[in-house]
């Protein structure tokens, strides 16, 4: 088995390439494994490098090293490849997708990573994109681009940007009249947040779908209607924790009548003015967004410390 790290050497605060690499020789040598090691240099250069990689057919480990957005490069590079697995080993600032599994030392471990086990997972497509994890529309998508912005200042990374930015988008117009089609059930209202997804967590650590599951088919699906400033801060405090949901997987009572929440195979949305949306940290910027699950689609690695989660 070959054992293919992709190192985006811009991800997160520093650039973690030339440790990274140092520890992968060490390991190389000490577990006698094949192992390469590539550099990114420019956007989507990574799923360029794992087309190139899968050609062969060889049966392939494939680590994506940076951010969500790292991982997202390979995933869509390897999408569609029986022989392929894919791993993360978070360097970025949000990390949200191994929040499924487990923390991001458990992640960061190379020797636990090579020598884990894989499990089936499931993927998403958003307008002919792969996602890993969420991808969530309206204020979400319009915080996510903020977010980029406010990460390069100092201190601001991870859940913190976020936080920043979410305050920041509170004083602009924070709804989209949406028309939305889920599983062909029509709707259409005033949204502030959408979220479909087969994990739980974006935005460095939002809670948004705490009953996601990675494995089940299924897309999880949260809308949030046009609500009264008093109530948002709350309700966004809550959507951040996981806390408007209860343990039943029901939404919270005083939200039920501005929350919707569902699991769906497929979703589109239409608004007549542009929206932002994000997935896996990237930003799209459209009228319409098609959302679709791919079930079964991935072999995802996990750490020796946590194969089986």
């Amino acid at each position: 088995m070959k054992h293919v790290f992709i190192i985006n050497p811009i991800a997160g605060k520093k650039n973690a390439s030339e440790e990274l690499k140092a520890e992968l020789a060490k390991l190389k040598d000490r577990l006698k494994l094949d192992i390469e090691v590539y550099l990114t240099r420019f956007p989507r250069h990574a799923e360029q490098l794992v087309k190139e990689i899968v050609k062969t057919g060889e049966a392939v480990r494939l680590y994506a090293c940076g951010g969500d957005g790292t991982l997202n490069e390979v995933l869509s590079g390897a999408y569609g490849c029986a022989h392929a697995e894919v791993g993360h080993i978070p360097c970025g600032s949000g990390n949200d997708m191994i929040r499924n599994f487990g923390t991001a030392e458990e992640f960061r471990n190379l020797e636990a990573m090579v020598l884990g086990d894989s499990k089936t997972i499931d993927l998403i497509e958003a307008n002919g994109r792969v996602v890993a994890s969420i991808c969530a529309a309206g204020l979400d998508g319009k915080v996510a681009y903020q977010a980029l912005k406010v990460r390069k200042l100092p201190f601001c990374s991870g859940g913190i940007a976020y936080d920043i930015a979410a305050l920041k988008c509170l004083f602009g117009k924070l709804w989209y009249r949406m028309k939305i089609t889920i599983d062909g059930k029509k709707i259409e209202d005033d949204f502030i947040l959408t979220a479909f997804g087969n994990g739980r967590f974006y935005g460095g650590g939002y809670k948004c779908l705490p009953g996601a599951q990675l494995d089940d088919g299924l897309l999880s699906v949260v809308m949030v209607r046009k609500l009264p400033f008093y109530k948002l801060l709350d309700a966004l405090k809550k959507y951040k924790a996981g806390t408007h949901f209860d343990q039943n997987g029901c939404i919270v009572p005083e939200y039920q009548n501005v929350m919707t929440a569902c699991t769906a195979s497929e979703i589109t949305l239409h608004c007549d003015r542009k929206f932002y949306y994000t997935v896996d940290g990237e930003i799209g910027h459209e009228h319409d967004l098609l959302v679709r699950i791919l079930p079964s689609a991935v072999r995802f690695i996990l750490p020796k410390t946590v194969c089986g989660a």
